[in-house]
């Protein structure tokens, strides 16, 4: 089939310049490309009443969003041979029934805007860019369909893992991986989870390389083979699809040298005992220093004895100095207590990766800190979730955190919206 159409552009002889010029002539495309879109779709009108016969039941209209601005679509109703009502034009276009919709390439654009920014500036956004007004509530509806779609996929790469109907991505295994996991709290506007909603997010990667310059004051590290998996469900759900995304991509059940830095959160730990039991778990410090410097409140000469044990090597001491510690106190009891039970309970993974130093094929992988899993729940959740006056529900966070981690890895991003 083809369309045609005269354009003719104008361009004012007077003052002319660049920027008229171009202003003139993007106008210009937008009027040739509604005229456009309106005489393909009455072309269209024709061919979709021959492929789909049925008795005449009038005229009904609708809108059609596109990247020229909003169409509108005056077509034929009809009923079926059960008397549903339907219209030809929307099946022969594969469109859903109801009042308005828009076309895949603005879905597209308004999903990676709300993944960057608040709903009402990305409204305000997008209708800039179409050049008439966009709703917010347009776009969080969006938002919520096309994250239902990524959670289907989700699903279904779990099922054919568990039924061995997809094998794991063609490669060999790395041959050490490092797994992180973290957890942040979001305000809820979840009836069916009041307070607060827990954000987790999942890293992994196989190696390091220094992408600072040499003689920078400190050393700034890419993380190579990157996977980042987030949700906001619960941790068994999440603990699924950690692990079949990195089974997937890293064939993680083969790699035979894994590392898993985490706070010691009971959640974590069983997550990580259930999909990757194969892994080595080491206490994060970063946490355990908070712990410390938190119970301790104002001695800052007992946090200075407690932290160079830790990095003397001398952590196995910390329990008896905080024993003794509890002994002389009145007030900061249940403090100390947490921390002591804290310790006592990670002792064996204080010094984890001092173990495997001989045996770990990256020795620059064996980290203590989790500034790469910190950095990243800063960066993908609390730059778009943690803002001032904003709140959550379980399943509007959970699309968008899924959405906004998948559109930063452009492959994936692209077969998403092209399947």
């Amino acid at each position: 089939m083809r369309v045609h159409l005269m354009v003719t552009c104008t361009i004012p002889e007077d003052g002319i310049d660049v920027n008229r010029i171009e202003a003139q002539i993007m106008a210009t495309l937008r009027e040739t490309g509604q005229a456009l879109w309106t005489k393909t779709l009455a072309q269209l009108e024709g061919h979709a009443q021959r492929r789909y016969p049925g008795s005449s039941k009038g005229l009904t209209t609708r809108m059609l969003i596109t990247h020229v601005g909003t169409i509108r679509l005056t077509r034929q109703r009809r009923l079926d041979a059960d008397g549903t009502s339907f219209c030809p034009l929307d099946r022969l276009l594969g469109l859903q029934p109801g009042g308005s919709e828009a076309t895949r390439a603005v879905r597209r654009r308004a999903v990676e805007l709300a993944c960057d920014y608040p709903y009402q500036q990305a409204a305000w956004l997008l209708g800039r860019e179409l050049g008439e007004g966009i709703g917010k509530s347009s776009l969080h509806r969006w938002v919520q369909q096309e994250g239902q779609r990524l959670l289907a996929h989700v699903a279904a790469d779990w099922q054919a893992l568990q039924q061995a109907a997809a094998p794991p991505r063609p490669g060999a295994a790395p041959a050490a991986v490092v797994l992180e996991a973290d957890a942040t709290s979001l305000a809820s506007q979840d009836p069916r989870h009041p307070g607060r909603l827990w954000a987790k997010l999942g890293l992994a990667y196989t190696g390091k390389e220094l992408y600072s310059k040499a003689h920078a004051k400190v050393a700034k590290y890419r993380l190579l083979n990157k996977l980042l998996c987030g949700g906001v469900t619960t941790w068994d759900t999440f603990g699924q699809q950690f692990f079949t995304m990195t089974e997937q991509q890293l064939h993680v059940s083969q790699i035979p040298k894994q590392l898993f830095l985490a706070d010691g959160e009971e959640a974590i730990e069983s997550l990580r005992q259930l999909h990757f039991p194969a892994s080595h778990f080491q206490l994060d410090w970063w946490h355990l220093t908070r712990n410390i410097r938190v119970a301790m409140r104002q001695n800052d000469r007992l946090t200075h004895v407690l932290l160079r044990r830790l990095y003397d090597g001398q952590g196995a001491t910390i329990p008896a100095l905080l024993r003794q510690k509890l002994k002389t106190l009145t007030d900061e009891q249940q403090e100390i207590t947490q921390l002591l039970t804290y310790v006592s309970r990670h002792q064996a993974s204080l010094y984890t990766v001092h173990t495997l130093k001989e045996t770990f094929p990256d020795p620059a992988l064996l980290n203590v800190g989790s500034g790469a899993i910190e950095k990243n729940v800063e960066v993908i959740i609390s730059r778009r979730f943690k803002k001032q006056g904003m709140c959550w529900t379980q399943a509007g966070a959970d699309h968008l955190l899924k959405l906004r981690i998948l559109k930063r890895d452009a492959k994936a991003w692209d077969e998403f919206w092209n399947t």
